[in-house]
């Protein structure tokens, strides 16, 4: 399984819970599956900026969609 794959298995975890998303460990596996193209700095920044700009408690499953095709997009896989 590639990393983007075993991130977007996250992420279906936590939208099929329908439970709010671990920021920490949202940002810490983002972190680890884009810091080798933005550097770690940079990939943790922009998790928590996106998270930032997009949440909207009402639609949590389109949330972690939006985070997963940013790190598709990142890692190169889309």
């Amino acid at each position: 399984m590639r990393p983007v794959d075993h991130f977007f298995s996250k992420l279906a975890v936590l939208e099929n819970a329908l439970q709010s998303p671990d920021r920490s460990r949202l940002e810490q596996d983002f972190s680890r599956l884009i810091a080798p193209v933005l550097g770690a700095d940079a990939a943790a920044n922009l998790c928590y900026r996106t998270l930032d700009r997009v949440t909207q408690p009402a639609d949590l499953p389109l949330t972690l969609r939006k985070l997963g095709a940013m790190a598709a997009f990142f890692s190169g896989r889309i």
